[in-house]
C-alpha cells in the first residue's frame, strides 16, 4: 500500500512509462469494481480481450494495451463519470441503434481513417442512419488522427451542424494520443 492509499483510500496503477512520460490511473477501488462489473462495460472489455474476472487482471491488461497502442480508446470505461454526477451508457457503434440518440447528450467518437474520413464499415453507416434524426439534439464529437491536419473532424462537425445538431462543446480532436487532461476537460464540458 502506498502513501496515497493510506491517506485517501485511493489506489494507483501505473499504466505506461517511457523515458519522456508516464500515465497513472488513480481510482477508488469500490467505484471502479462497480463500473467494470456493469454488463455493458464487461461486454466492451471482452471485445478488447480483457479478463473480466478480477479488477487487478483488468488493470494489468489495460497497462498492456497502453504499451501496444499508446492510448486505448476503451480507457473511458475505466475513467467513468460518477464523480461529475453523470450517468453514461457506452456502446460500440456495431451495437448502437437510432434509439440510442434518445438521451440528454450524444457523444460520438471515431478515429480518422484512410483519406481523413470516418471509419467506413460501421461508423459511417451509423452516422448516416442517425443524421436525419439529430436535429435539436445535443451532441459532442471526439476522435484522433495519425496524419493529415484533422480535416475529417471539421467535416464531421459541419455535417452534424447542417443536420441540426446542437454541438454542446468544442470537439476533441487529437493527433495521435490525447493527454488525460484533454479528456477530462472534454468530459467535464459534457456534464455541465
Amino acid at each position: 500500500m502506498n502513501q496515497l492509499e493510506n491517506i485517501t483510500g485511493l489506489f494507483t496503477k501505473e499504466l505506461y512509462r517511457s523515458c519522456e512520460t508516464f500515465s497513472v490511473l488513480i481510482y477508488n477501488k469500490e467505484l471502479l469494481e462497480t463500473r467494470v462489473n456493469n454488463p455493458i462495460v464487461k461486454e466492451i472489455l471482452k471485445r478488447h480481450d480483457y479478463p473480466t474476472d478480477d479488477l487487478k487482471n483488468m488493470l494489468e491488461h489495460l497497462s498492456m494495451r497502453f504499451t501496444s497502442c499508446r492510448f486505448p480508446h476503451e480507457i473511458g470505461v475505466f475513467l467513468g463519470t460518477e464523480g461529475a454526477g453523470a450517468s453514461v451508457t457506452v456502446k460500440n457503434v456495431s451495437e448502437a441503434s437510432i434509439d440510442d440518440i434518445n438521451c440528454d447528450i450524444i457523444c460520438l467518437g471515431c478515429s480518422s481513417m484512410g483519406d481523413e474520413v470516418l471509419e467506413e464499415v460501421e461508423f459511417e453507416p451509423y452516422v448516416v442512419s442517425i443524421e436525419g434524426s439529430v436535429s435539436g439534439k445535443k451532441l459532442a464529437l471526439f476522435g484522433s488522427y495519425g496524419w493529415g491536419d484533422g480535416q475529417w473532424m471539421r467535416d464531421w462537425d459541419e455535417r452534424m451542424k447542417n443536420a441540426g445538431a446542437e454541438l454542446v462543446c468544442e470537439r476533441l480532436i487529437v493527433n495521435e494520443m490525447p493527454s488525460g487532461d484533454e479528456c477530462k476537460t472534454f468530459g467535464a464540458q459534457l456534464v455541465k
